[in-house]
């Protein structure tokens, strides 16, 4: 009556026992279980761990986490748990499942979620390294020459005006450039 998964398996890697759990979770008949070996239920990827392990039989626990099948080769995640146990006078391991694909999914979403978050925040330290930095020269350099430029002397002017271009200029490309960055990174959080 356990609500997860249960099953007994022999040293030959054989179920010998499953409760209703299994049965509903995987979709095989209790008949059909009991002509199966735990291999028959791991993905392909879980063979080659079982395929090692079944080189040291008498280590073998198959407890941590696995891609698992059912019998409409449907795949779920779960996180197992073996005990040995004797059963029926038979050297056997019990083993509860429990279908942790749903939680294997939502971390998945809250790791896609903080590296969005960082990248986002490296974007922004660089805008902000930016402003205090790069746009702070030629804004600086804007501001100064309009003072000179109120008392300059006709001949002055010129080079003064010549002198403001470039500096308007850089401005406008830091600024640019920093758009660039704000836009590719919206770009990059409507594709996703």
């Amino acid at each position: 009556s356990n609500p997860n998964p249960l099953w007994i398996y022999n040293e030959k890697l054989r179920f010998v026992k499953v409760n209703n759990a299994a049965v509903e979770k995987y979709g095989y008949s209790r008949r059909k279980f009991l002509k199966m070996t735990i291999g028959d239920i791991h993905s392909a990827v879980d063979h080659e761990i079982l395929d090692n392990q079944n080189k040291h039989l008498e280590d073998i626990r198959l407890a941590g986490i696995w891609t698992h099948l059912g019998a409409s080769r449907e795949t779920f995640i779960v996180s197992t748990v073996s005990y040995p146990v004797l059963f029926n006078n038979e050297p056997c391991d019990l083993v509860m499942a429990t279908d942790i694909t749903e939680l294997i999914e939502k971390e998945r979403k809250l790791e896609d979620a903080y590296q969005k978050i960082k990248t986002s925040n490296e974007v922004l330290l660089q805008i902000a390294w930016s402003n205090s930095h790069e746009l702070r020269k030629p804004l600086c350099s804007v501001l100064a020459l309009v003072g000179l430029l109120k008392e300059a002397r006709e001949q002055e002017r010129v080079e003064l005006l010549r002198l403001l271009e470039i500096s308007s200029t850089e401005l406008d490309q830091v600024l640019r450039q920093n758009n660039e960055k704000v836009n590719e990174m919206e770009m990059v959080e409507e594709f996703e």
